[in-house]
């Protein structure tokens, strides 16, 4: 008889009278009388074990299906055994340090195909919770389905982290926020490292408007902060720059959203308001009200997400560089493109970077390891790439 031709759908009660186990799963394996039979899929009914076939057809074709019912008149899940596992797993379910989170990657759950499962198997700590549809094993005891109609509307984002990104994206992605305003082409994004956090000063470098206003000379979106010697300093070379750029006929201007650049390069900002030029740079002493009141965002890079190759676990290239998104929502248009400049797009995973430490990081990282870091890349039937921003080096950047 050719058993891998047969599937047997049985219904079985799981504990004894006495609490004990009286059926035994380990290694994708259901131990029956001594005997270990390969679990295909469980559940905690029928019917769910039914929705989880018709889910995945290509489980029963070709197959002879043989079904089991209990043999019993009693109620199985009346049982004061069946009632105290019940409560177990509602235990195990508040236990869970991170419901939100997949038991088998570890990765957010934000999968319309996720399932919520019970883990009872040899060897293996019990647990309640949720996992993709891609990490369910044959032996999880799938309990329900997840549902979310943001889910639906978004299969391809598996594992996003919904709940960080809403609480961190409206205070961030300063230097982003502007940037698809930019006429043509793709625009570069310079990046230091970070060191202001280290500065205590309380002294910063300041500049009348023509229009009355005052402008602080800020660094990531921030009122940046000097010693009074360092301010001294900072006004002066700024000033340098500022009779440089007069004698050049392209002086320094304040343009649409506070951005702080020459005329030539702000006047081509599609949209934006006449720029506002800017008088010499003078020294400030700073209090916390002025530098709350004049911060202009939380991150200046973050959030963005990373885009990860699921079927090989690395992250996804294009032309030799890393690519991020500053939206999740247009990861399909985004791969569309890429696919119809001829790329080849595997499916895509996504990693959070929330705040500026991390993108540091990554970014330190990339360009240790020789690679790019390109914000969203779109491309012609050429592989050329005509939008989007990449990410230099603040000094190959300042000298363009």
């Amino acid at each position: 008889m050719d058993f891998e031709r047969k599937l047997l759908l049985a219904e079985m009660i799981r504990f004894g009278d006495d609490g004990a186990k009286r059926v035994r799963f380990a290694d994708g394996r259901v131990n029956i009388g001594g005997n270990p039979h390969r679990v295909l899929r469980r559940a905690s009914s029928t019917d769910g074990v039914l929705r989880l076939i018709n889910a995945n057809p290509e489980l029963i074709e070709g197959r002879e299906i043989f079904a089991s019912g209990i043999n019993s008149d009693t109620d199985p899940d009346g049982s004061p055994t069946a009632l105290a596992r019940t409560a177990l797993c509602q235990q195990l379910w508040q236990r869970n340090v991170a419901p939100p989170s997949c038991l088998v990657c570890n990765r957010p759950v934000s999968d319309a195909k996720a399932h919520l499962v019970e883990v009872d198997e040899e060897d293996i700590d019990p647990a309640v919770g949720l996992v993709h549809g891609l990490c369910l094993r044959p032996t999880h005891r799938v309990m329900g389905q997840l549902r979310s109609e943001l889910f639906e509307t978004s299969p391809h984002l598996k594992d996003f982290d919904y709940n960080t990104w809403f609480r961190v994206r409206p205070t961030g992605q300063g230097v982003f926020n502007s940037k698809e305003s930019v006429s043509r082409g793709p625009v570069l994004i310079g990046w230091k490292p970070d060191r202001d956090r280290y500065t205590f000063g309380t002294w910063g470098v300041a500049h009348e408007l023509e229009d009355g206003r005052r402008y602080y000379l800020r660094n990531r979106g921030r009122v940046q902060r000097y010693s009074r010697a360092g301010a001294l300093e900072a006004a002066g070379t700024m000033n340098e720059h500022i009779a440089g750029a007069l004698l050049r006929d392209d002086p320094f201007c304040v343009g649409r959203d506070d951005t702080f650049g020459l005329y030539s390069h702000l006047v081509r900002v599609a949209g934006g308001s006449q720029p506002v030029r800017v008088g010499e740079a003078f020294v400030v002493e700073l209090d916390r009200a002025t530098m709350i009141a004049h911060r202009t965002t939380e991150n200046y890079y973050a959030p963005l997400v990373v885009l990860i190759d699921r079927v090989n676990d690395v992250r996804f290239t294009l032309l030799g560089s890393f690519v991020l998104l500053t939206d999740p929502l247009a990861m399909s248009d985004a791969g569309a493109n890429w696919t119809a400049a001829g790329f080849d797009v595997p499916e895509l995973a996504t990693v959070l970077i929330e705040s500026d430490d991390q993108f540091d990081a990554f970014v330190a990282g990339a360009f240790l390891d020789g690679t790019g870091v390109v914000v969203d890349p779109r491309f012609d039937q050429k592989q050329t790439l005509v939008g989007g921003a990449v990410v230099e080096q603040f000094s190959a950047v300042a000298q363009l």
